[in-house]
């Protein structure tokens, strides 16, 4: 079993990889929105990172 959950997730992997480009070229707007919030996420973990 173990090595069909992995050959499942290999296929999922290699999907993602073919779609999420073509997807993402769709709309730049929303690319923009995604950069925007990754820079977010990294300015919030910098800033917990201190806390600590």
């Amino acid at each position: 079993m173990g090595e069909k959950n992995y050959s499942l997730t290999f296929y999922l992997d290699i999907v993602l990889c073919i779609c999420l480009p073509v997807l993402s070229g769709l709309d730049s707007d929303e690319q923009k929105m995604d950069a925007e919030i990754d820079s977010v996420i990294n300015n919030t973990k910098v800033s917990g990172s201190k806390l600590m």
